[in-house]
């Protein structure tokens, strides 16, 4: 969890998270999972958020792929 590690060490946590983009290569198949890990991660009330599904991310082996703005602490 890259994101985590990197919010902590500016002084924030995902509690300070305002806005999600989330990015999917298979919106049928990772709708379910977006979900799920949305909801373990972040907490109520949920930020802001983008769904979009996308041809291909980073690397070849990911589905997933999360950016997030957070408030700095």
């Amino acid at each position: 969890m890259t994101t985590v590690m990197t919010a902590s060490a500016a002084g924030s946590s995902l509690a300070d998270v305002v806005k999600v983009g989330i990015f999917v290569t298979d919106m049928a198949a990772g709708l379910g999972h977006v979900i799920a890990l949305r909801g373990e991660f972040l907490p109520e009330p949920c930020p802001a958020d983008t769904l979009l599904e996308v041809a291909s991310l980073a690397r070849p082996d990911w589905r997933i792929e999360v950016e997030v703005t957070a408030l700095a602490r």
